[in-house]
């Protein structure tokens, strides 16, 4: 990589740049990770490209891999981030300070191996020149020169001190000269000779008792490799726990018990100190920027690693051109996104696509990659499935970065999604994003022209892709002010079918709606229900062309068949019980018909009278408990006795308002009254179903997340019960696109709320 220079990248070059993407098709092998599905590949900044693989490992299965890289003509420079004091930070919270600090992020990922109590890394951290620790146990480091090259270093550079110390036995002063083991790590079991300084933080941190000897610095404090500081003892402190250091001090410190502690309590105040960082071995000179990291990989093209664990990896490759590659690889989600690599198998996944030497920095739960996607973003975010689910914070970062802003000119057209596989006679929407010579947003006036190969499908005047019948890769182009984005297509026919559901047991009558997800090796592909031929065995009912199952009026066993390009998939089907005739007379041909049937059969609901339902009568409070009850299956006529004023022991609802209450599904009024004949609201009945999932410890979600237009309406004690009942499907909304919770409920309705509860 090299930093952007005034006039490195010309306006003409710059407008004549173009989106890329390419793509791998399916079974291409590449070695380490298996066969590949799918690889998209952008170009997120000059030079600087964003891949995202999946495939499928032989050994493990799915496998989920992101990486950028950043060629020799990229306008990033390379950033290694660290909290100014020992401690721990999250990717979300390093981006948001780098923008503070005047840094556009590009792409990042997280560091170093480090202690997780103290957030001390393992490694060599260097930024701006400054060496701002050694780490506890350095090892191999990933560094950049001042025009951001990469390059290895080994260990850390040695820090001698020269100082002046007291001779016990005759008080006369005399040199010492000697080496110090860390600089800005805690205190360990190696009772070792520790410098601090500022980047430390306030204090050197120590918690157990010292000898802390105090230097001003003249001039500045920092230390850069190959170079000395010099000061003068102001303070030689023993037995103190962790001492103040200012911005022009560093402190020597080592524990009381610690081999260095005669010498060190010994040194003479007002002495001279010299500290000396010294290169010799570790190769750190010409650093700008360096992190550490656990292990070292590959070197000069030769893997020199045997690991065979199997995690989820972060590491940093470098090519023979110079290019940088920061690399994730998802893991301990084998079923779902991605098994995990070993060492040597992302060793040879790095080597596959051009770097001869690899870093593995920390992986598991810290792995993150973070990237700004051109148009789309206006920061950095992390685009990987992370195993903890959210982001543990880690000691230091590896980012690519840029300072200032771009034009705000369209420069570059963007197409999402990069890559989409897709069934034939399947529908995708892409969409275009603008970006300027920077690529940062930029919001495009009108709409693009969109073309695309006619060999392959169609696409509209909004994106809106239709697949044809061909089968392969095509592509499809934006243009926008001269600028043109392109986005791949890859239509297949080649899929593996998985159904929502492995059998079904029904009650007759019973409707089942069945989805297929279409997997086009471990990539999901763009499908639609009605493309698959759906068969059943007519003993247990019939299936429609979108895969909606009724079954029959008998019990029977037999299969749903599902077909596609000559591949099926099986379903086996059990019917019990017989589907009866309406069981009151007022219900006939009513929507909630086939409802109301099947919960009087389960004795979960009762009539009013005179062989009638009521389907469209107010619900009150205490008939909603009542049905809620019976579906619990419990015997309420245990319930303990609540003795509400309005709920005498001789009403019908009596002991389902004592179950009620003990279940803590309802409450009374301030008055210790339940008002069991009130009619009830919607709301009223989202948090009564709340409570009762609460209670039956349900846990339904089917991410439905509908929003209302008259959600201000809905009483704030009743919003978390509404989001939770809509959410799992159980409450729907009303005619454009109305929660109604004032409103009431029907009969029909609570039964239908009641049949879907049911089915949990």
């Amino acid at each position: 990589m090299k930093r952007r220079k005034k006039g490195l990248k010309t306006t003409a070059i710059l407008t004549a740049m173009v989106f890329i993407i390419s793509v791998m098709a399916g079974f291409t092998s590449s070695d380490g990770f298996g066969y590949v599905y799918y690889d998209s590949k952008m170009i997120v900044h000059n030079d600087v490209y964003y891949n995202n693989v999946i495939g499928s490992h032989p050994k493990h299965g799915i496998e989920q891999a992101y990486f950028v890289t950043a060629g020799p003509k990229s306008a990033v420079k390379p950033y290694v981030y660290t909290s100014y004091t020992v401690g721990k930070t999250s990717m979300d919270a390093m981006i948001s300070d780098l923008n503070k600090r005047g840094y556009k992020v590009v792409a990042g990922i997280n560091g170093d191996l480090y202690d997780t109590g103290k957030g001390t890394p393992k490694g060599v951290v260097i930024h701006e020149g400054q060496l701002l620790t050694t780490g506890y146990a350095a090892g191999a480091s990933i560094a950049f020169d001042e025009n951001g090259k990469a390059f290895a270093c080994y260990g850390a550079p040695t820090i001698s001190l020269s100082a002046k110390k007291n001779n016990p036995a005759d008080g006369t002063s005399v040199d010492w000269n000697t080496k110090i083991g860390f600089l800005n790590v805690p205190h360990g079991g190696g009772k070792s000779l520790h410098l601090f300084d500022s980047w430390n933080g306030n204090t050197t941190g120590t918690t157990a008792p010292s000898c802390e000897v105090v230097i001003d610095v003249a001039g500045s404090a920092k230390l850069y490799v190959g170079n000395s500081i010099k000061g003068k003892v102001s303070q030689v402190l023993k037995g103190v726990r962790s001492t103040p250091i200012g911005s022009n001090q560093v402190v020597l410190s080592c524990a009381s018990d610690s081999t260095f502690f005669p010498s060190l309590s010994n040194i003479v105040p007002g002495s001279e100190v010299t500290i000396t960082v010294d290169d010799a071995a570790s190769g750190l000179s010409k650093a700008k920027e360096a992190i550490g990291s656990y292990h070292l990989l590959a070197q000069n093209g030769k893997i020199i690693t045997t690991g065979t664990n199997l995690n989820p990896r972060t590491c940093v490759g470098i090519k023979p051109d110079g290019s940088v590659v920061l690399y994730v690889v998802d893991g301990r989600q084998k079923w779902t996104v991605s098994a995990g690599l070993g060492l040597t198998e992302v060793a040879k996944h790095m080597m596959a696509i051009g770097c001869t030497t690899v870093f593995n920095m920390d992986g598991g739960g810290s792995s993150n990659i973070a990237v700004r996607m051109p148009g789309k973003d206006v920061f950095a975010r992390v685009v990987n499935s992370i195993s903890d689910k959210t982001q543990r914070r880690t000691a230091n970062g590896l980012f690519f970065v840029y300072a200032g802003n771009g034009n705000k000119q369209v420069e570059n057209l963007s197409l999402y999604p990069a890559l989409a596989v897709m069934l034939p006679g399947t529908k995708v929407q892409i969409k275009a994003y603008a970006s300027d010579d920077r690529y940062e947003p930029v919001l495009l006036t009108s709409i693009p022209a969109y073309r695309t190969s006619k060999d392959f499908g169609s696409i509209d005047s909004n994106g809106n892709f239709t697949a044809g019948q061909k089968l392969g890769m095509t592509s499809v182009t934006a243009e926008y002010a001269g600028k043109i984005g392109s986005s791949q297509i890859n239509i297949v026919n080649d899929i593996t079918m998985i159904p929502s559901v492995n059998k079904l047991n029904l009650s007759a009558g019973q409707s089942k709606d069945i989805n297929i997800t279409a997997k086009f090796g471990t990539v999901t592909a763009i499908s639609n229900d009605n493309l698959f031929k759906w068969n059943c065995d007519k003993e247990i009912g019939v299936i429609d062309g979108n895969g909606v199952f009724k079954a029959g009026n008998i019990s029977a066993s037999g299969n749903i068949t599902v077909s596609y390009n000559n591949k099926s998939v099986r379903i086996p089907v059990s019917v019990t019980g017989a589907a009866s005739s309406s069981s009151f007379s007022d219900i006939r041909g009513h929507w909630a018909e086939a409802y109301i049937n099947q919960l009087s059969a389960k004795g979960l609901v009762s009539g009013i009278g005179n062989g009638m339902f009521g389907p469209e009568n107010k619900l009150t409070r205490s008939q909603f408990l009542a049905m809620l009850a019976k579906l619990s299956g419990e015997d309420v006529s245990k319930s303990p006795a609540v003795n509400f004023k309005d709920v005498p022991g001789n009403e019908w609802y009596y002991a389902f308002v004592n179950w009620g209450s003990a279940a803590g599904i309802v409450k009374g009024t301030d008055t210790g009254m339940f008002m069991p004949n009130a009619i009830i609201t919607r709301e009223q009945m989202a948090l009564m179903l709340d409570k009762y999932m609460e209670y039956k410890k349900l846990n339904i979600s089917k991410n439905i997340n509908m929003k209302f237009q008259d959600a201000v309406k809905i009483s704030d004690w009743a919003k978390n019960s509404v989001v939770k009942a809509v959410n799992a499907g159980i409450l729907t909304g009303k005619a454009g696109g109305r929660f109604d919770p004032a409103g009431s409920a029907t009969r029909a309705e609570a039964a239908t709320v009641i049949w879907k509860l049911n089915q949990h």
